[in-house]
């Protein structure tokens, strides 16, 4: 695990897939965000919550219920919970449930925790909410088309975006609902971003974004590959430019064979 430390908040990034767990200090209470994957890795953002945030409020935020990002929160036993209803959007928690427990019996993995769903729940996200917390705040707002309960949060005061899996410079669109949806979400995170110009951009894998301007960049390159999804046709060599352009390609490439089965790109 890589852990880049910034003025307010620290990046934990996971061996596996370039996830990123964030930390962000908000003064007297702090936010983990997504805490993943490895039992070792998880432990370790533990421990760093205790150890210098020791006397602070806690809040964990679950983006979606994509098993990756959902298995950490039984660590933070401390914290109070903001992520997804599981009622409104309890297919998706299920699945989330059933992949975690799929994926660590076929790679062998024991928690020091059983795989559960998120109880006891401060805020259960539906919609846009602003949450208020001492002298700061929490934007959450809705963006499906990664998945139907993908969340995103900007902190005003902190100046930072957190993204869920969004926004990757490592790996293209991954769309799990439809391609509109994913358009709609691009251009409410244009709005944000434009508007805020946030310091930091924090998507769930890959390099943080030190400049609103790359995460804008990013957005635009995006909303081409997704308009190529709606009409159902791409310029010749726009998609195979578009997916060379990321450091995996491969892994891009089979996102991308999942994106065109969902859409009615040929």
């Amino acid at each position: 695990m890589h852990i880049f430390r910034y003025g307010n908040f620290t990046v934990f990034r996971s061996r596996l897939y370039m996830t990123n767990s964030t930390v962000v200090d908000m003064g007297r209470s702090v936010l983990i965000c997504d805490p993943s994957w490895l039992p070792d890795e998880i432990i370790a953002i533990s421990e760093f919550v205790q150890n210098k945030y020791k006397d602070y409020q806690k809040y964990l935020f679950i983006s979606h219920f994509d098993f990756d990002h959902l298995w950490g929160w039984p660590v933070f036993n401390d914290a109070q919970i903001i992520c997804p209803d599981p009622n409104i959007f309890a297919e998706q928690a299920i699945n989330g449930l059933m992949e975690w427990i799929e994926w660590d019996e076929n790679h062998y993995i024991i928690r020091p925790y059983k795989a559960t769903l998120p109880e006891n729940i401060l805020l259960p996200l539906t919609s846009d909410e602003i949450f208020m917390e001492n002298e700061s705040d929490i934007h959450f707002f809705s963006v499906p088309g990664h998945t139907v309960d993908s969340f995103a949060a900007f902190l005003p005061k902190q100046n930072i975006l957190l993204a869920g899996d969004y926004l990757s410079d490592v790996e293209i669109p991954w769309i799990g609902t439809n391609p509109e949806e994913y358009a709609h979400s691009l251009d409410v995170f244009s709005r944000i971003i434009t508007e805020h110009k946030p310091a930091y951009v924090i998507p769930g894998h890959g390099d943080v974004h030190h400049s609103y301007r790359d995460a804008l960049k990013i957005i635009e390159d995006a909303q081409k590959y997704i308009n190529c999804l709606i009409k159902g046709k791409c310029p010749k060599g726009f998609t195979e430019k578009y997916i060379s352009s990321f450091p995996f390609e491969k892994a891009s490439e089979t996102i991308h064979e999942q994106n065109k089965k969902i859409s009615r790109l040929k």
